[in-house]
């Protein structure tokens, strides 16, 4: 094989001139995202060293913080639960494939179940309008159960999370069915119950679902 050496010395053929173009073509496109890598991460330390966290602005910005933040390729969105409407833009969005990775195939459904439905919704009609190809990496149930522990304490169950609007619109009135728990352990089963049945609908659906066997 000729070496990039042989053909800048003496390119004889009308390939390896070719191979000679490319080559360069590709050094200076190399050396131009090397330089406006460079600049952009010069331009990102100016704008946080400018943010005041307090005051929750940049000191001599007046223009929209969101157009800065909307311009990049990857955005934090919030926390949950404020994330949850704008998860479901990105999905609706969705014209090839997506990938998403959460602790629960049914994130937010129970806090949140109309915006859970929403976002089943813009799933399905990504795989049935767009023919999108949708993966999802979330907890196996061991996994899953840990991570409900963490968010619902065992000693909040009586005197909090029994009296909060979310069990009393999950439990008295959306999912009857499923039977209010009358233990702190069967409210975790409900929830990881009907969690598995989010994912056998995804699955009929043709969407592809891993576990993962310890946190991430």
């Amino acid at each position: 094989m000729t070496s990039l050496l042989g053909i800048l010395l003496a390119p004889s053929s009308l390939f390896e001139w070719v191979a000679l173009i490319v080559s360069v073509a590709a050094l200076l496109f190399a050396a131009k995202q090397y330089k406006d890598a460079h600049a952009h991460s010069k331009r990102m330390k100016e704008i946080l060293d400018r943010f005041d966290p307090i005051a929750g602005k940049l000191e001599g910005f007046s223009g929209p913080l969101d157009r800065i933040a909307k311009s990049l390729t990857t955005q934090f969105v919030g926390l949950f639960p404020k994330n949850l409407d704008e998860i479901v833009k990105v999905v609706g969005k969705t014209d090839h494939e997506l990938f998403i990775m959460a602790d629960f195939v049914g994130y937010g459904h129970y806090s949140h179940p109309d915006t859970y439905d929403l976002l089943l919704a813009s799933i399905t009609k990504a795989i049935k309008d767009r023919d999108a190809k949708v993966h999802m990496l979330v907890y196996s149930d061991d996994i899953a159960m840990e991570h409900l522990k963490s968010q619902f304490k065992e000693d909040e169950f009586e005197a909090k999370i029994r009296k909060s609007p979310s069990y009393d619109v999950y439990f008295r009135h959306r999912w009857r069915g499923l039977g209010e728990p009358a233990s702190y352990q069967e409210f975790l089963n409900r929830l990881l119950e009907k969690n598995r049945e989010f994912g056998k609908m995804l699955l009929d659906e043709g969407v592809q679902i891993l576990h993962v066997e310890k946190k991430l």
